[in-house]
């Protein structure tokens, strides 16, 4: 599978995606950026936050990359729904886990999304 990008970061996404890449990987959660963010970087809009989803905990991943964050932000938890909110300047980041016994069934729809939405490997 190609890891290139196939749309241009500015340097602060950039920055922000090594952080929870880091972040990730330091938890040994498989880490993706989905949704609005990955479309309207397909397309060349700006975007005003990140969807993260995790194999693991989001909120613990959501709490790893606030430690990283200068100021270091609040975070919003929904235990509830198992997520986790920073803002960080004027980019909000959500996080979301999903358990290692949630997969999507269909092999050739995930390879799909992963090849298309996978941003930090």
């Amino acid at each position: 599978m190609n890891n290139q990008l196939i749309f241009k970061l500015d340097a602060s996404e950039r920055k922000i995606l090594d952080i929870i890449s880091g972040c990730g990987q330091q938890l040994n959660y498989p880490v993706y950026a989905i949704g609005g963010f990955v479309r309207d970087r397909l397309i060349g809009r700006p975007c005003k936050d990140i969807d993260i989803v995790c194999l693991g905990d989001g909120i613990k991943l959501a709490q790893e990359v606030a430690s990283k964050f200068r100021p270091i932000p609040s975070i919003n938890i929904y235990e509830r729904f198992g997520t986790a909110m920073i803002r960080h300047h004027d980019l909000e980041i959500e996080f979301v886990g999903q358990g290692k016994s949630l997969i999507i069934q269909n092999q050739e729809s995930q390879q799909s999304v992963q090849e298309l939405c996978r941003m930090i490997s």
